[in-house]
């Protein structure tokens, strides 16, 4: 017997209130509000970047649609939405979009069970071909060696060439830094620490360059190693008045124009996988990456604290060599 298109249509309705009766379905709840005091939330431990981030995305997100309920979030609006990101941006920056919104959403759903996955079927994985943010040796020597730059660029340069000579930690790890103790600092990776078991704890000697470099800015009170609380009151001001002076740097050295304080984290991991050869794993401890707990052989060798300095000590021997000492002269 033949089936008319009316009954097609009814079968197909029963079917999909059928599913949506025994679909998984979370605790009403605003979706916009609560990411909204998850971020004040980041914001509060120190976690800057990763609340602008997800603060970004979520605007966009808002723009996009003006769903508060949860449970409006479905896979169908997510492919909408990043349908809407791609025709402003690349295929890459559209799925950090997509990711930092589902990283909101595994926050608010963090203790639902049985709870569905509206980004289920979209990859969300980025190219690994993407812009490498390093400078070469000859531009670091340049960069380093630079005479008569104006104050702001100085600055900026010095904090640039600081971070670079210790495996390229973060301007606001820096900020924070307490004085060394036996020429040693200590310090939890303000990005991960709490994320983390060992509180991304890090230990590096002050080695020539960085000594070099820090030396015009030591504080007196014994509380942090730099007195760059004096030139801005928070990290993220300093942040910006750093990158400021690296564009500065840029024209005037004629460096890359997106130059950052990225590069300097990018370029010392570089250096050391490309130039010095140092195993991808060693690097990623100098960069006080997450070790890969899963790894058996990590379990059982005890971590050599001081592997990082090692790193930092050839990579900036290799890098300004014999200048070292001379390079802010």
């Amino acid at each position: 017997m033949p089936i008319n298109e009316d009954v097609l249509l009814s079968m197909l309705d029963k079917i999909n209130s059928i599913e949506a009766a025994v679909a998984p379905r979370l605790p009403k709840l605003n979706f916009i509000q609560k990411c909204g005091e998850y971020i004040n939330e980041l914001r509060n431990n120190k976690r800057f970047n990763t609340a602008i981030c997800y603060g970004r995305s979520l605007r966009r997100f808002v723009q996009f649609s003006n769903i508060t309920d949860i449970n409006d979030l479905n896979r169908e609006l997510i492919q909408l939405f990043f349908d809407y990101i791609k025709t402003n941006v690349s295929t890459d920056a559209a799925k950090a979009y997509c990711t930092d919104i589902r990283a909101l959403y595994n926050h608010c759903t963090r203790f639902c069970t049985n709870k569905p996955n509206p980004f289920a079927g979209l990859s969300l994985r980025r190219s690994l071909y993407r812009l490498h943010r390093c400078l070469s040796v000859d531009e670091l020597r340049r960069l380093a060696q630079a005479q008569n730059l104006p104050p702001l660029a100085e600055f900026a340069r010095d904090a640039f060439c600081l971070s670079f000579a210790l495996c390229g930690i973060n301007i606001c790890d820096l900020y924070e830094l307490k004085p060394p103790i036996n020429n040693t600092l200590q310090y939890y990776r303000m990005k991960t620490s709490s994320r983390r078991e060992d509180k991304a704890e890090q230990y590096l000697t002050v080695n020539r360059a960085s000594a070099q470099f820090s030396a015009p800015y030591l504080a007196s009170d014994g509380v942090r190693w730099l007195d760059w609380w004096h030139r801005s009151k928070t990290e993220r001001n300093l942040l910006k008045r750093i990158n400021k002076g690296l564009k500065m740097c840029a024209e005037l050295l004629k460096l890359p124009q997106t130059l950052s304080t990225y590069y300097a984290r990018h370029s010392f991991a570089s250096i050391a996988r490309n130039e010095l050869r140092f195993d991808i794993f060693d690097i990623s401890e100098a960069l006080n990456h997450t070790p890969p707990s899963n790894n058996i052989d990590f379990v059982y060798i005890k971590p050599d604290l001081m592997k990082p300095s090692k790193i930092a000590e050839a990579v900036v021997n290799y890098t300004f060599g014999s200048s070292a000492a001379a390079a802010v002269n």
